[in-house]
């Protein structure tokens, strides 16, 4: 089962890599497309410290999962933010407040205690951690980030004045969800 894991998680990153290569070649000056390829390389990060994980059982890889995540969450909420307009929000307090709260779970991170103490990974390859002192707030951060993209598609789908704006918004909550899972 683990070898299958490490198999698949090999197959992610290099279908990111790609993705990420295209993504950049047809358009990195657009605003959507840099977002959506800082969310692609977030994800190839991400995905590639779990891989690394599966045999270092490395506390620092660990923090570098937490970090990608972070990383990734931000990512996602300012993407979501600029689709399917392709501009970047206004200058405000609760954009850059996004970027805050996740820079700062970013850099948490590798503080040592702050979100475990101690790593193991079982033989299935799943990872066992104890709670630190910010692992609580992480997860409500987590959840939030999570869940406020969602939110916010939903609401540009109701007020999108078109049928294909529409449409875009509910494919891109598709693809979201397609890539978190």
């Amino acid at each position: 089962m683990l070898l299958l894991t490490k198999i698949v998680l090999a197959f992610t990153i290099l279908g990111n890599i790609s993705l990420l290569v295209l993504v950049l070649w047809h358009g990195s000056k657009n605003a959507l497309n840099r977002l959506l390829a800082l969310q692609v390389l977030c994800i190839t990060g991400w995905t590639a410290a779990i891989f690394l994980n599966l045999w270092l059982e490395s506390v620092i890889v660990e923090q570098w999962i937490f970090a990608w995540a972070a990383l990734l969450l931000t990512a996602q909420i300012w993407f979501i933010s600029v689709f399917p307009e392709r501009r970047l929000p206004k200058p405000g307090v609760l954009a850059y407040a996004t970027l805050l709260i996740g820079l700062f779970f970013f850099c948490i991170s590798f503080v040592p205690g702050t979100l475990f103490h101690q790593i193991s990974v079982t033989e299935q390859g799943y990872t066992i951690l104890d709670m630190g002192r910010f692992s609580i707030l992480y997860s409500l951060f987590a959840l939030i980030y999570v869940l406020a993209p969602i939110a916010i598609l939903f609401r540009k789908l109701r007020r999108a004045p078109t049928a294909s704006s529409k449409s875009s918004c509910a494919t891109s909550c598709s693809v979201s969800s397609f890539l978190r899972s």
